[in-house]
């Protein structure tokens, strides 16, 4: 799943699922546990692509560089001092950019209370570090690393896991990051819809406007239609005719000039348009408002 090479002083350590299953009765342990975990440096050509979804939630740190992961067929971009949690049983692929390769912390977790540390619905969600989160997330991580170098024991898997409680409260429970869910599609959002307002004279392909906001075309029309009701260029439209009933009402200038500001050269075919959004002809509208 990676090259099978490794990567330059990378760390991973597997705890054996017969010794988790031996010791699963044990509170502190069945709760929330990790099976594996690891530290890649500059992990170029880093790919793993999962046709067939595990039953483990998967922790990703971007600690430098980039990288990228794809989950129902929509592109995302992961960069540094963002954590990245997929949840278990989810087809999903990531891997390391191949200009600016991501030196990641990363574990894989279960537990029989997973839900109450990842109260979330969402197939993944990320998770933006500041400065100070980033050595408090790096500080338990490596004390989790650090019992677990010492030995696959008890009291070893008890200690290292709770600090992974630690680790996974800290991210999920911290109020900024709570934000971050809503935000992080937000602000997709907000940079599409500030690219169209500054295009508004042109006619933009959903090709364009994905790659401006560096998603897929599948992504960028997924957001648009569940936060706007509406396909990109649906959006769009109906953001050209909001202007022009502005010029409309408030301007002597002709139908034929408003069309062409906004990008139509067939004052026609803008008037169609603008029926079929309004429910009035752009004449109709002028009488109405005038």
């Amino acid at each position: 799943m990676k090259k099978m090479e490794g990567f330059k002083n990378e760390k991973i350590i597997i705890c054996p699922k017969s010794i988790i299953d031996s010791l699963i009765d044990e509170p502190l342990i069945k709760n929330l546990y990790v099976t594996d975990i690891g530290i890649f440096y500059e992990a170029r050509d880093h790919f793993v692509n999962r046709i067939k979804p595990i039953d483990e939630y998967i922790l990703i740190f971007c600690h430098k560089g980039e990288g990228f992961f794809v989950i129902d067929n929509a592109k995302y971009i992961l960069k540094k001092n963002e954590v990245l949690i997929i949840k278990k049983n989810i087809i999903h692929s990531y891997g390391s950019s191949s200009t600016n390769p991501w030196t990641i912390f990363w574990l894989h977790f279960s537990g029989e209370n997973i839900s109450n540390y990842i109260p979330y619905e969402n197939k993944f969600n990320i998770f933006t570090l500041t400065m100070d989160e980033v050595i408090v997330f790096k500080f338990n991580f490596n004390l989790i690393l650090e019992y677990l170098e010492k030995g696959i024991t008890k009291n070893n898997l008890i200690i290292s896991f709770q600090f992974l409680n630690a680790l996974i409260s800290f991210i999920t429970f911290n109020n900024s990051n709570l934000e971050n869910i809503v935000n992080h599609r937000d602000r997709y959002l907000n940079t599409a819809i500030t690219f169209l307002k500054n295009n508004i004279n042109r006619a933009i392909t959903l090709d364009e406007l994905a790659r401006a906001i560096y998603l897929s075309k599948s992504h960028t029309s997924l957001i648009f239609k569940d936060y706007t009701g509406y396909s990109p260029i649906d959006f769009f439209i109906r953001l050209k005719i909001q202007n022009a009933c502005v010029l409309l009402k408030y301007s002597n200038k002709t139908i034929k000039e408003i069309s062409k500001i906004y990008g139509y050269n067939d004052p026609y075919y803008f008037s169609r348009l603008f029926k079929k959004v309004v429910s009035l002809s752009p004449l109709e509208y002028r009488k109405t408002e005038k």
